[in-house]
């Protein structure tokens, strides 16, 4: 039978070895992840985010990159010069990807008054009625796009807001509903569907200041995936309809919920077409609007933020003067806005 005094040298090099084996096994999942931002990098290098997994890490990177300013500290401390060099590839890709958009931001000089856009998924009847009439006429929006509009909201809009904004294009229906209202006149409206026949676009002609422009509000569906039962291939061809409706070389706004991030390639073939990322232009910071609250009951208020699906695009006809994202409402998403003014 081994003594008191046995014993506790044996629990101490069990304790030991232990710790041992856990930071050794630490140590490597650092490594292992090294390696993956690493290959995720390379094969989006060399063939987009063609894969699924590919298109997911780009979904959440600015996630995914961040553990790495932690292991970097470590690393360094460690003197681990491998895990240095992987960890640093991380860092700098953050800081690459997304430092330019904390520097601070100016208006252009002598530019014109503006007028300010705002879209906005409402997320159907998840913010009531009277609530939504009440957004909409404090917003100070000159234009407003909206997304999944239910049949209540549409009635009510059009019950209280139509002094306010005497261009109303209303689609009730939920999820696949649909608005636009202007301060301005607008004619040749138009609610039609691409591919994926699942959510309607909404296209009108708006006369601001004098001149004319094209808006549409888009509502593509999300990566396949994430709460989506399209695959790739359905959103990739949603994607090329909805291009070969922009209209870049005419006064143009493309504004709207597009389930996808600014890591995307579907981001990279609209910003190919010439239109301009109002928020990426004129905002500050990561501007994320999804989840901004409850969704379907599951995700709670306190839930951060993680990722920026809602976008306001325009042509060179236009110049960005201001971008944000609006207040927590009961909806899953933020409104964001966007004050534009004519370029000259």
């Amino acid at each position: 039978m081994s003594s008191p005094n046995q014993t506790a040298p044996q629990d101490a090099n069990l304790l030991r070895r232990i710790s041992e084996k856990a930071s050794s096994f630490f140590l490597a999942a650092i490594d292992v992840y090294g390696v993956f931002v690493l290959a995720y990098f390379l094969i989006r290098l060399l063939n987009g985010s063609k894969f699924l997994f590919v298109a997911l890490c780009s979904h959440f990177l600015h996630i995914l990159l961040l553990p790495a300013f932690l292991f970097l500290t470590l690393a360094l401390y460690l003197r681990r010069w491998h895990s240095i060099t992987l960890m640093s590839i991380a860092v700098f890709s953050f800081a690459w990807i997304y430092g330019p958009r904390f520097l601070p931001r100016s208006a252009p000089d002598n530019a014109a008054p503006g007028f300010t856009v705002m879209t906005f998924n409402i997320e159907f009847l998840n913010v009531s009625p009277d609530e939504l009439v009440y957004l909409l006429t404090h917003s100070d929006a000159d234009i407003i796009a909206l997304q999944e509009l239910a049949d209540e909201q549409a009635v009510a809009i059009a019950k209280d807001l139509s002094s306010l904004y005497p261009c109303q294009i209303l689609q009730g229906g939920g999820i696949p509903g649909v608005g636009l209202l202007s301060k301005y006149p607008c004619r040749d409206a138009e609610i039609f569907y691409l591919y994926s026949m699942d959510l309607p676009y909404l296209q009108a002609t708006l006369t601001a200041d004098g001149r004319e422009l094209t808006l549409l509000n888009a509502h593509p569906p999300p990566l396949a995936g994430i709460i989506s039962y399209r695959s790739n291939s359905d959103i990739a061809e949603e994607y090329k309809r909805l291009l070969d409706r922009i209209q870049s070389d005419n006064p143009f706004l493309l504004v709207g919920d597009f389930n996808t991030t600014d890591q995307s390639d579907n981001y990279a073939l609209i910003h190919a077409t010439g239109l301009s990322d109002a928020y990426r232009q004129a905002g500050w910071g990561l501007g994320l609007t999804w989840p901004a609250g409850r969704y379907g009951n599951a995700i709670p208020a306190w839930f951060p933020k993680t990722n920026r699906l809602d976008y306001i695009w325009y042509s060179d006809d236009f110049i960005a003067l201001d971008a944000w994202t609006g207040e927590r409402t009961n909806s899953d998403h933020l409104p964001v806005f966007a004050e534009l003014s004519w370029n000259k």
